[in-house]
């Protein structure tokens, strides 16, 4: 599973990545790091066709989407002496919040006292509600998979509301491993605990989660990962995933602004991979957007 914590030096020394690091530079060190956090991934279960060619009507279900990740954090342009103790492994430790930009991008990252009153921050009920002041990815892939299934002459329509990851209260918070267990647990699960039965005229229902949802050393990476569910039984008939990354300097200085620069990148690559998803559960999907130049 990923691991979620900073290295210190001591750490790196002990794990045996210590002397990988000690002879790279500050931007090879990000790209070694991205290789060797990658997470694990329970593997994806497909529908046989002629299962997949009796659905008539799908339900679309947003997931809750986790916080943004920012690699190397923010502060370290805010406060550039923040970068310097850090690689000096001197004691300067902002508290981690989640907060949100212009655009309403919610961010888990440090915050120094006295940046506090300059940010927006978000509680975990916030966080869980959505859509609205929270940009939520999983919402916009919501409406282009329902586009995309309507192409297939399927009935499809998104359900008004999101779906919670399985995280509790008190794990609601800018400590990022919390939300990628809670992704993958829920990824995982072969039932779902949504009451799903209680709706009708409904052959099945797509749940589509993300995760890996970050910018790493100026890369912006995403997983869409999607769940198809009997609405009867509550069983997963079929879970994949598809993930990418690309490099886009516009969408990540509109961080600081309204964001629009990175809700556009998020949702062209977004749709990208739902694309890819879609052709994996075997709905051939054609995107309406232009190709990216996707990694």
């Amino acid at each position: 599973m990923p691991i979620t914590h900073r290295l210190t030096p001591a750490d790196a020394v002990r794990s045996g990545i210590g002397q990988l690091l000690a002879v790279t530079t500050r931007s090879a060190r990000y790209v070694l790091l991205a290789c060797l956090l990658t997470g694990c991934r329970t593997p994806a279960v497909r529908l046989p066709e002629a299962e997949l060619s009796k659905l008539q009507s799908v339900l679309i279900v947003a997931l809750e989407t986790p916080p943004l990740d920012i690699e190397p954090d923010p502060i370290e342009d805010r406060i550039p002496a923040y970068a310097h103790y850090r690689n000096m492994a001197m004691p300067l430790d902002p508290e981690r919040h989640l907060y949100r930009n212009a655009g309403g991008i919610v961010i888990a990252g440090a915050i120094a006292p006295n940046e506090l009153d300059t940010f927006t921050l978000v509680t975990a009920a916030e966080q869980a509600s959505g859509p609205a002041p929270i940009w939520t990815p999983t919402v916009v892939l919501a409406e282009i998979a329902r586009a995309n299934l309507s192409d297939h002459w399927l009935h499809s329509r998104v359900h008004r509301d999101i779906r919670p990851l399985p995280i509790v209260k008190s794990e609601r918070n800018a400590q990022l491993q919390h939300w990628r267990r809670a992704v993958e647990n829920w990824y995982a699960q072969a039932d779902t605990d949504s009451r799903y039965s209680e709706l009708h005229g409904y052959d099945a229902v797509v749940e589509i989660g993300v995760n890996r949802y970050r910018i790493f050393a100026g890369q912006v990476s995403l997983q869409v990962m999607l769940k198809l569910i009997n609405p009867k039984t509550g069983r997963v008939l079929a879970r994949t995933a598809a993930d990418s990354y690309c490099v886009d300097d516009a969408a990540l200085h509109s961080l600081q602004t309204d964001g629009a620069a990175f809700k556009k990148l998020i949702s062209e690559l977004g749709e990208r991979l739902l694309a890819r998803a879609f052709d994996d559960l075997g709905w051939h999907v054609v995107p309406a957007t232009p190709p990216l130049a996707l990694k």
